[in-house]
């Protein structure tokens, strides 16, 4: 089987040594500081890693050969790991509100030089993943991607808790930050589920276009019409695509040029793997209602 995930699955398996490596130092760092905000940080560093991983891992079950009871292979493990990363994030949200409201209720004194040095480290190192990861429509490398540059504006506030928690002893900006680090968090997390609930109650991709795809098989040489149209993701990389072809009466094999540019539009500019064409002619749709 050829392997459409191997490009994405390289990018999530360096993102998540980087995440999993840097939460590390952020945990004790935090301890060290005592911010909050630096805590959840880590805490979202780590989920990151975390679905980082299972998503490299859900590319690799993907590639399982199909069976008599699962036909379509495990390709919508993908999804169902995009699907499950988002939820994650948004419960691990909720509990950075939490806290967050728990400091701002009693604000602690944080030490600021060590969150500023560390920030300059963190933005470096987040916005190097944030680079590795651009550019994909995977949605298991977007759900990524929103992951790790979420991290890199949350670094963004830390620093600014650093700042000010150095030179005004404004405690306070510490939860205050943590609620815009947490708000950042629920927005890529919200699309995050919203988009993989829908390829997985079948919708189709977005970034397929039905109507100039409708458009762009109506101008191959004999196809006079198209119907019944159906575009579906059995994976985040692995596009499905049906339809009913109407062409002029003709004998089977004389189709089979028709077929091969129909297949080339599809899988060139629309990522179909899997098309499954049934050609018509509008006589023979006639004879058939008649």
């Amino acid at each position: 089987m050829k392997d459409v995930y191997s490009t994405s699955r390289r990018k999530l398996l360096r993102g998540f040594f980087l995440n999993f490596l840097f939460s590390l130092i952020e945990f004790l760092t935090a301890f060290l500081t005592n911010s909050i905000a630096l805590l959840a940080d880590a805490l979202h560093d780590l989920g990151d890693a975390s679905f980082l991983l299972l998503s490299w891992v859900s590319g690799k079950l993907a590639l399982k050969a199909p069976t008599k009871r699962k036909t379509w292979g495990y390709h919508r493990a993908t999804i169902l790991s995009a699907f499950f990363n988002g939820i994650a994030l948004l419960l691990i949200t909720f509990f950075i509100f939490y806290k967050a409201y728990e400091r701002l209720q009693n604000p602690r004194e944080i030490i600021g030089l060590p969150l500023i040095l560390l920030s300059f480290f963190g933005i470096a190192l987040n916005g190097l993943a944030v680079w590795n990861l651009r550019g994909s429509k995977d949605i298991v490398v977007k759900s990524g991607f929103y992951h790790l540059l979420e991290d890199f504006l949350g670094w963004i506030g830390i620093l600014a808790v650093g700042l000010v928690s150095s030179f005004t002893h404004l405690y306070v900006i510490d939860p205050l930050i943590t609620f815009g680090i947490g708000l950042l968090v629920l927005k890529g997390a919200a699309e995050i589920v919203s988009y993989s609930f829908h390829l997985l109650m079948e919708g189709a991709p977005l970034e397929i276009d039905i109507g100039k795809l409708e458009s762009d098989i109506k101008k191959i040489k004999g196809v006079k019409d198209l119907h019944d149209i159906h575009v579906w993701a059995l994976g985040s990389r692995y596009y499905a695509f049906s339809a009913h072809v109407v062409v002029d009466d003709m004998k089977v094999s004389e189709t089979r040029n028709i077929l091969r540019k129909i297949k080339e539009v599809l899988k060139k500019k629309y990522n179909v793997i899997h098309p499954v064409i049934q050609f018509e002619c509008k006589k023979c749709r006639w004879k058939i209602m008649h």
